[in-house]
């Protein structure tokens, strides 16, 4: 594979992942509020995404894509916070 053939695959690659990475984030919502199931019955799903979140946003700025250096304290303050209370949301509700 050539240079441009090797980007048009992991243009690919990247848009696949987001993507199904949206879908089972839509299917927790459906199922905690549309079907009314408790945590536990999908806590599986919830401790797999929370890894993979962890582990992508790691890799991330540990290969340079986030440039940690250009974001503000404050900015990295407010998504931190936004993440606790989406966290929190989907915990206690």
């Amino acid at each position: 594979m050539d240079e441009r053939n090797k980007q048009v695959a992991y243009k690919v690659i990247s848009v696949m992942y987001f993507l199904t990475i949206l879908a089972i984030q839509s299917i927790v919502i459906y199922r905690q509020f549309a079907l009314g199931q408790e945590i536990r019955d999908f806590e599986d799903i919830a401790i797999i995404m929370t890894v993979n979140s962890l582990f992508l946003i790691s890799a991330l700025l540990y290969f340079g894509a986030i440039p940690i250096r250009k974001l503000k304290i404050k900015s990295i303050l407010l998504i931190y916070l936004a993440f606790v209370a989406l966290g929190s949301l989907f915990t206690f509700l």
